[in-house]
């Protein structure tokens, strides 16, 4: 604006006239009473000589009240790197080693929270120690105990015990762990009882013994067996029976029990305790029916040899029959 006056003066809302006095450029309106005259800015304010300190946590905040400025250069400080003090106190590179499982034994944040200023932890010597002992934990096995002499036993890749580490000798589908912690051949009397069956009649027309072949259990030596013969047998009259008894290889003992029907509701039991000793019975049930006769017993040879079944007719010239069908049964006992 120039200085040339072009308003005089206007009226307020209130009808107070206020007068425009001169004024140049560079100036500003300032009211004075009823004239509003040109006046000289004083100038950007007055710089403030200090300013506020921010090194430390916690401070309030606060608008302010003063008309001072701070220069565009000016700072408010920062607070003391906390850091060197810890490097100093505690070896860094120990609390970061395996020395200490932080999955385990301590929780990650208290080694750098602020509550790891609150706990005491062991100081290096203390975990150098521990880190160095052969067994720093009671009550847990070390790896280096694994599958050795008084230690304890590894898993294989299938989770399982390794054979070598149950038992002594070479595991196989064909052996058994033993209560002897070793690997054996199952005796051959493990597979259960021996069975034969006669499968032609055989027949004696004389009161001398002989043998039925149909009946006949190889025996080995210093064993123990118990055994059971299933004896069907015919004789054309009812007053002719039959006589049952054993022979096989020397024994330590042997002892055995001839069941032998004489009627249809009647039987006669010989015991015996050596072979080829028998008895003749006088009857049976019926001529040319089946009657069923029984030898048990056991025995413990002393050399190898057969056990065999032997009979007689009970009237010479009458033929008694041993029929197909009649069987045997064999217990090794150990």
């Amino acid at each position: 604006m120039g200085q040339e006056e072009h308003v005089k003066g206007f009226a307020t809302v209130s009808g107070l006239v206020l007068t425009i006095s001169s004024f140049g450029d560079g100036q500003y309106l300032k009211r004075s009473g009823n004239v509003l005259c040109g006046d000289t800015p004083a100038g950007g304010g007055t710089p403030a000589v200090s300013v506020i300190a921010e090194t430390s946590f916690g401070a309030s905040v606060a608008v302010g009240t003063t008309l001072l400025y701070a220069r565009e250069d000016h700072t408010h400080g920062s607070p003391t790197d906390p850091v060197p003090a810890h490097v100093t106190a505690y070896n860094h590179t120990l609390l970061h080693s395996n020395a200490l499982d932080h999955s385990n034994t301590l929780d990650h944040a208290e080694v750098h929270g602020n509550a790891a200023h609150s706990v005491s932890y062991a100081t290096v010597s203390a975990l150098s120690i521990h880190t160095a002992a052969a067994s720093p934990h009671t009550g847990h096995e070390i790896t280096s105990n694994k599958g050795i002499a008084s230690g304890y036993a590894s898993l294989g890749v299938t989770t399982l015990v390794p054979t070598a580490q149950l038992a002594t000798g070479t595991a196989n589908s064909a052996v058994f762990l033993c209560g002897n912690q070793s690997w054996a051949t199952p005796p051959s009397s493990g597979g259960g009882p021996t069975t034969i069956l006669v499968t032609a009649d055989a027949q004696n027309s004389t009161t001398t013994l002989a043998n039925c072949t149909g009946l006949i259990f190889a025996l080995a030596s210093n064993k123990s067996y118990g055994f059971n013969f299933y004896i069907r047998f015919t004789t054309p009259l009812n007053t002719c029976g039959i006589g049952l008894t054993l022979n096989g290889p020397a024994t330590n003992y042997v002892v055995f029990d001839a069941y032998i029907p004489i009627s249809s509701i009647a039987a006669k039991t010989f015991t015996y305790t050596i072979y080829s000793a028998f008895v003749l019975t006088t009857t049976i049930g019926a001529a040319n029916s089946s009657v069923l006769a029984m030898i048990d017993g056991v025995i413990a040879p002393t050399a190898a040899g057969n056990l065999i079944v032997r009979y007689a007719t009970a009237i010479a010239s009458q033929i008694a029959k041993i029929k197909a069908g009649s069987f045997g049964v064999l217990y090794a006992l150990n």
